[in-house]
């Protein structure tokens, strides 16, 4: 019998962010364990969505509280230009799925002239795959770090 997979969500009172997590709750194999929210820490979830009314989620957290070593998996949905910053700090520490744009593109040249700022962490686009399953289903699948379609 395998335990659950112990997930993170970050950024968890945005768009994607709620949908992710409502979807995540309905997995019969999956708990979640944290939600890191900079501007919103201390409140339940359920204060943004009420689909999360009669759920026991952890109340939402900072993102410099979460532990990555007690997480299967941890998903970034936040801003453009954040991610990048955390997980340059963290890799390899869990599994990585990153819903914003800091890790689609391989180039950082091709990064700065579509989002108008540097890569912070230009050596790890290499480490991401693009997570389309489609063309990529079997490197995503033994991948660590997926960069999502935008």
């Amino acid at each position: 019998m395998n335990s659950k997979i112990k997930a993170a969500v970050l950024g968890c009172t945005g768009y994607a962010g709620l949908e992710l997590v409502y979807i995540l709750t309905k997995h019969p194999n999956v708990t979640i364990n944290f939600l890191g929210s900079q501007n919103h820490a201390g409140n339940f979830i359920n204060k943004y969505d009420n689909r999360f009314g009669g759920t026991s989620l952890p109340k939402l957290n900072l993102l410099e509280k979460i532990n990555f070593s007690e997480l299967d998996v941890a998903f970034f949905a936040l801003p453009h230009n954040i991610s990048q910053y955390i997980i340059k700090n963290n890799i390899g520490k869990s599994i990585f799925i990153d819903l914003s744009a800091d890790f689609r593109l391989r180039d950082p040249k091709i990064y700065k002239e579509n989002y108008n700022i540097e890569h912070q962490s230009p050596s790890l686009l290499k480490e991401f795959v693009y997570g389309l399953p489609e063309i990529n289903h079997i490197n995503i699948k033994n991948s660590k770090n997926i960069a999502v379609p935008g």
